[in-house]
């Protein structure tokens, strides 16, 4: 190999995999967050729960193609974003498997708090079985839904996370 094309497959590694980004240190982790339009609110219980899932994924898959699964559930009003829809995409630039997973809007406003987290764990784990087991593998897909469950039962302690107004990003 020449020196230039030593030096163009640096410059194209350096594009590929930027950096400054979460996936800087080469670690596994499963991104969970609610996507919404203005004025839906979101349960102090699911700001622990995902939380709990960011901080509980990391490194535990070992061999992957991608270094994040983000778990997307959307919950937007119809009338604002009428193109909300199930998806799955792959980002190959940022080694990232996007699921996004649609919650009616309307029975999302008319539900408890409770009902909503139940909506919500359902919708996050309904994601997860959507990943091809090209992006993960069976066996770390069921270590996935067995941490989503544990958190299910975490996130109900507030102590657990100390303040529940104060968000950890997994990454951080």
């Amino acid at each position: 190999m020449t020196r230039e094309d030593e030096r163009l497959r640096k410059a194209l590694e350096r594009i590929a995999y930027p950096r400054d980004t979460p996936w800087d240190a080469e670690r596994f982790f499963v991104l969970l967050r609610p996507l919404t339009t203005s004025g839906v609110p979101i349960p102090k219980r699911i700001i622990r729960f995902e939380n709990c899932v960011g901080l509980r994924t990391r490194d535990i898959v070992e061999r992957s193609v991608v270094l994040a699964i983000a778990l997307q559930v959307m919950i937007c009003d119809p009338v604002r974003f009428p193109r909300a829809k199930d998806s799955r995409r792959l980002h190959s630039r940022r080694r990232e498997y996007n699921v996004a997973r649609v919650i009616d809007h309307a029975l999302w406003l008319s539900s408890s708090e409770d009902a909503q987290f139940d909506l919500y764990v359902a919708a996050a784990l309904e994601s997860l079985q959507r990943v091809p087991a090209k992006y993960l593998s069976a066996q770390d897909s069921k270590r996935i839904g067995q941490i989503i469950a544990q958190c299910t039962e975490d996130s109900q302690n507030a102590e657990l996370f100390g303040r529940p107004e104060i968000v950890v990003r997994p990454w951080s």
